[in-house]
């Protein structure tokens, strides 16, 4: 007389991944540019704008460290800019 396995009773559980397909990369990457292009450049134009003129004024009555910080900001976003 054989001996028969038993049925499986465990139950498989299937976790759906989504696929990222390249088409999709894509699309992803072209929003990320159209948003920095339209939303993120030119809050940081602007921003660059004001420390500039801010720093091409003769501020004698702001500390040093002030105007530090405010290079270093200037900095910062012409590197956020490239």
């Amino acid at each position: 007389m054989p001996i028969f396995k038993q049925k499986n009773t465990k139950k498989c559980i299937i976790i759906k991944k989504n696929t990222v397909t390249l088409d999709s990369k894509h699309k992803e990457i072209t929003e990320t540019i159209k948003k920095d292009t339209l939303e993120t450049l030119p809050e940081l134009k602007r921003q660059k704008k004001q420390l500039l003129e801010f720093l091409k004024q003769d501020n004698l009555n702001i500390s040093i460290d002030e105007r530090l910080n405010k290079e270093d900001n200037l900095k910062e976003i012409i590197s956020k800019i490239k």
